[in-house]
């Protein structure tokens, strides 16, 4: 998501199972010391957890609640999938615990699940606010994931309908919590643990 003095500071992906050790060697060349797996048990496939750890990277698995929005949302309409984007945000231990580990990483974060789109997108999105990255980017950065996820059948109009979830749930977003911080702090995160993430963020 961003780049940082030392490289990419916070990244977001879809699932690591078939993640190569040329993939390992960037993680490693960019300073990544920590990996936030969001999945539930039934999605995690075959984990690689023993290549992360032999590689000197932490491997957490902070699972929400049900079903991703992506599995839930089949009708995929721009107003269900922001209201089950925001049901996710009422998960405030679930929320805590990532923000917090995002903090305490000695180094840089990869935060992934099923698709890296929904869950980490949710993630990605609130960090960019917090971080005052403006409006423009943090929505650019999540419809990025229809491109990423469709490489060889790319379609203009999900891209527009990704624009579109993301700038509805922004604006619902604020008008709920004001404000990022605000939402990070209410769901038990210390004044000294947002820094840490808004450090992490500050951009080149």
């Amino acid at each position: 998501m961003a780049c940082g003095k030392f490289g990419y500071s916070i990244l977001r992906s879809g699932c690591l199972d078939d993640i190569s050790e040329s993939d390992i060697g960037f993680l490693r060349a960019n300073g990544i010391s920590t990996i936030i797996d969001l999945r539930n048990e039934r999605q995690c496939g075959t984990d690689k957890i023993k290549i992360f750890r032999d590689n000197g990277m932490e491997y957490l698995r902070i699972p929400f609640i049900g079903d991703s929005p992506a599995d839930v949302n089949k009708s995929n309409d721009v107003r269900s999938v922001v209201d089950s984007y925001l049901a996710i945000l009422n998960q405030y231990d679930v929320m805590k615990k990532i923000f917090e580990e995002i903090g305490n990483a000695p180094g840089g974060v990869i935060v992934f699940c099923k698709y890296g789109k929904d869950r980490t997108g949710i993630i990605a999105m609130i960090m960019g606010l917090l971080c005052d990255i403006p409006y423009e980017m943090v929505i650019r950065d999540y419809a990025l994931s229809e491109l990423y996820l469709h490489p060889e059948d790319y379609d203009s109009d999900a891209y527009k309908k990704m624009n579109e979830i993301a700038k509805t749930f922004i604006r619902r977003f604020c008008d709920k919590y004001d404000s990022a911080k605000s939402y990070i702090e209410m769901v038990g995160v210390k004044l000294t643990q947002v820094k840490k993430i808004q450090k992490k963020l500050e951009m080149m």
